[in-house]
């Protein structure tokens, strides 16, 4: 069974079409409740519940089973900073 999930992934692989797509990120965070040692006081934070800290925009080409990231066509559109956190590779989301 594993050497057929195998080679059903290798052949599959090889068939992918090259392709361009746009890769949009948003970055979410929260916030726990805390205190904070400040130089006159201690400050307590609240609970801040998830909301959204940045959005980006990317466009990638899948081109003979490797990604890439198209520079050129990233700058023509409006994206915001980098998101930081998890990296992923060649997953997409059919539009």
């Amino acid at each position: 069974m594993l050497v057929q999930i195998v080679n059903y992934v290798n052949t599959t692989a090889r068939q992918l079409p090259n392709l361009i797509a746009t890769r949009e990120t948003a970055g979410f965070e929260d916030r726990p409740q805390q205190d904070v040692q400040q130089e006159t006081a201690v400050v307590g934070l609240s609970y801040l519940p998830l909301h959204l800290v940045g959005k980006s925009s990317f466009v990638v080409t899948y081109r003979e089973r490797k990604e890439v990231v198209d520079e050129a066509a990233t700058k023509a559109l409006k994206h915001g900073p980098q998101i930081g956190g998890l990296v992923t590779s060649g997953s997409s989301v059919p539009s």
